[in-house]
C-alpha cells in the first residue's frame, strides 16, 4: 500500500513540476519561443505548438509507453517502467 502511495506522490510531484513549468513558458512565451527542454528555438512556435512539440517532436522528452505520462529520457531509467502505475 504505501509502494502505491510513493509511486501516486511521485508522479504528482512530477506532473506539478511539468504544470509550473509550463506556467513559466506561458509566462515568458512571447519573449522565448523555445523549448525549455531541448532549446530548440523557432519563431513559428505558439502555445498550442509547443505542448505539441514536447509531445511528440522534443529530443528530450518521451512518453511512457504503459501510462503516456511525459518524462525526462535522462531521468527515465528501466525501474520506472516497471514501477508504473500501469503495472
Amino acid at each position: 500500500m504505501s509502494r502505491v502511495i510513493g509511486k501516486i506522490i511521485f508522479l504528482t510531484v512530477e506532473l506539478v513540476v511539468l504544470f509550473l513549468l509550463n506556467v513559466l513558458m506561458v509566462f515568458f512565451f512571447h519573449h522565448i519561443r523555445c523549448c525549455i527542454f531541448c532549446d530548440e528555438h523557432d519563431e513559428r512556435f505558439t502555445e498550442e505548438n509547443l505542448v505539441t512539440h514536447y509531445w511528440t517532436d522534443c529530443p528530450v522528452l518521451t512518453n511512457c509507453r504503459l501510462c503516456n505520462i511525459v518524462s525526462n529520457k535522462s531521468k527515465l531509467k528501466v525501474a520506472d517502467i516497471t514501477d508504473c502505475l500501469v503495472n
